[in-house]
């Protein structure tokens, strides 16, 4: 690791990060092994974290064995492509729990990837803003609805009568002889008013519908990588076994992770060993997903035997309730056995939040969601 830290090529990089006004950060690959290098003054003002912390360090060295997991994922991800890789992260660093937009950069020296370029950008009040802005899209979300509602109503009262009038107006016409064209004018004029009030009555429910479906965005989410920082978050030492899916779905990233983390403070607020999250195809709603949480629990009395009992005014609960909630998702939670050891929440997401819809041109997801191979510790 020394030489490598010695290296001319590297020594300039690290002493140009210095330089930069922003948090950067220099990983070394050596072989199968990744070690810090080292980290510039914006990043320490940033996270805390100095150089002499991390430097010729392993992340399994340098960080509680969660966050280790996730940071080592995330590099080897960037080294295995050989190719930039960006990402947004959740950490709990020495200066507390921050989002930050990630950029990764291989080095190469030859056709050899020697190092990784890291730059950090703090994005956590960007994520604030767009939590309150999925807020008001409820909000918007159910006025729409309302008005569409009323659009259709509006519409069915007024398509019948103009259907009428078009319909006794072509009979008219079949029965018209000369010498009645003014008669006729004036009808065709009448059969053309209500033809052209059907099309604009059409056009009042097409844009009703479309005001209805207001949906976030559209884009990949990374079931793994959003996972592997909450467990980070939730059990830095490991003291569970937790469980999930590593998938690439379509959806929205910023609501499930939100669903998710809540779930998943729940969950370990309860667990004594293990948490395991499996995914679903929703029987009910065709590209809906169901997020189904299994958990295990300490001996409960019997006489407790309803979990709004036992939950109703626990932080993590009210917030999973109201996440859940504030993305148009439906969940139910209980025991999972007579015994009471368990627990299973499962959570019903619309498919404009999280969908079964294939991604890629490889099509990474079957029909049927079953079957997923679950990536444990």
């Amino acid at each position: 690791m020394t030489e490598a830290f010695l290296q001319p090529s590297l020594a300039a990089l690290l002493s140009t990060m210095d330089s930069i006004d922003a948090p950067m950060f220099l990983v070394l690959v050596d072989g199968n092994d990744i070690l810090f290098g080292g980290v510039n003054a914006a990043h320490t003002a940033a996270t805390g974290i100095e150089t002499p912390m991390v430097a010729g360090k392993t992340p399994f060295e340098a960080f509680p064995a969660r966050l280790a997991e996730t940071i080592d994922a995330n590099y080897r991800r960037c080294l295995d492509a050989g190719q930039p890789y960006s990402y947004d992260e959740l950490l709990e660093l020495p200066k507390g729990a921050r989002w930050w937009r990630t950029s990764l950069t291989p080095v190469r020296e030859g056709n050899r990837v020697t190092a990784i370029l890291g730059a950090a950008t703090d994005i956590t009040g960007l994520k604030s803003q767009i939590e309150n802005v999925q807020a008001d899209a409820k909000v918007l979300r159910k006025k729409a609805a309302r008005v569409h509602t009323a659009a259709t109503a509006a519409v069915s009262h007024m398509r019948g009568p103009l259907n009428n009038i078009v319909s006794l107006g072509q009979m008219l016409r079949a029965e018209f002889r000369p010498p009645m064209e003014r008669k006729e004018l004036l009808l065709e004029l009448l059969l053309e008013t209500a033809i052209h009030a059907l099309d604009e009555i059409d056009t009042l429910e097409y844009g009703g519908g479309g005001l209805s479906a207001l949906t976030g965005i559209e884009a990949q989410v990374d079931i793994g990588h959003i996972c592997r920082d909450i467990a980070a978050l939730i059990d830095p030492d490991r003291s569970l076994n937790v469980s999930f899916p590593n998938r690439m779905m379509l959806g929205n990233p910023d609501a499930v992770q939100t669903v998710l983390q809540a779930a998943f403070t729940h969950a370990a607020s309860e667990a004594v060993s293990l948490v395991a999250l499996t995914l679903g195809a929703s029987p009910q709603r065709a590209g809906a997903v169901i997020i189904s949480l299994d958990w295990d629990l300490p001996r409960v009395p019997r006489s407790c035997t309803k979990i709004e009992e036992r939950g109703e005014h626990s932080r993590p609960i009210d917030w999973l309730r109201a996440s859940v909630d504030a993305h148009g998702g439906q969940m139910n939670i209980g025991f999972s056995d007579e015994s009471q050891t368990g627990m299973q929440l499962d959570i019903r997401l619309p498919e404009t939040v999280l969908s079964t819809a294939p991604v890629g041109p490889s099509g990474l997801l079957p029909n049927s969601l079953e079957g997923y191979s679950v990536s444990r510790d």
